[in-house]
């Protein structure tokens, strides 16, 4: 039997980063700061949230920092933005549906036929 499963990451929110400078291009006002949530699957369907990440990007020149590359100017913002970034409820669709197998079982099997 083929067996998929892995972890995707899905984008769960944005954050202008105002008055900050590319290090790039040197334009102002032009950072946006990109939060994923990344989550396990099993053939495509979201069990669990694993975690998160995320990049700032320039939307001038398109650079690209990760959070290795950030200066501290840049980073502070970023990470005080990453606090308020929570993932998705459907990300736990997966978990939520194997619940409520295991609860229709557990009734099935304490009062009969449902």
């Amino acid at each position: 039997m083929i067996f998929f499963f892995g972890i995707r990451s899905t984008l769960i929110g944005y954050l202008q980063l105002s008055a900050l400078a590319c290090p790039s291009c040197k334009n102002t006002d032009q950072l946006t700061a990109y939060y994923f949530s990344k989550h396990f699957h099993v053939f495509w369907i979201p069990i669990f949230p694993v975690g998160k990440t995320g990049a700032v990007v320039c939307g001038h020149c398109k650079y690209n920092m990760s959070v290795a590359q950030m200066s501290k100017e840049i980073g502070i913002p970023y990470l005080e933005g990453m606090k308020h970034m929570k993932p998705k409820l459907w990300q736990y669709s997966g978990l939520i549906a194997i619940a409520a197998f295991i609860a229709l079982a557990l009734l099935i099997a304490l009062f009969g036929k449902v």
